[in-house]
């Protein structure tokens, strides 16, 4: 059975969160120019590389923090430098800071949020 090329994908970005991704790297998992991926994308996803590529880092990042992960173990974990990145990447997602994901109430409301 063939995997379809959406959710190997998705495998070949969640391997790599913590790696600076490039559509050109990616598409090259596939044999593929970086356009070609981003054309593909755009017309099943409605998303670019990098939306697609932010909303990963973000859910995991939401998931690790959940879990009891700080901030910045979190930052690093999905790629970025610091924590005030991951905040920024939070922030254009429409989410809730970060710190809003650790523990209690709070935590299930930003789980609702996620996109």
């Amino acid at each position: 059975m063939q995997v379809g090329w959406r959710a190997r994908l998705a495998r070949i970005m969640v391997r790599k969160l913590d790696q600076g991704l490039t559509a050109t790297v990616v598409a090259a998992e596939f044999g593929w120019s970086a356009g070609h991926l981003h054309r593909k994308l755009i017309s099943e996803t409605g998303m670019t590389f990098g939306e697609l590529h932010t909303r990963l880092r973000v859910r995991r990042a939401a998931r690790l923090l959940r879990g009891g992960t700080t901030v910045d173990e979190a930052a690093a974990s999905v790629g970025y430098a610091d924590a005030r990145g991951l905040q920024r990447a939070f922030k254009r997602s429409g989410l809730a800071a970060p710190a809003h994901f650790k523990g209690g109430a709070s935590s299930r409301g930003a789980q609702r949020a996620l996109p």
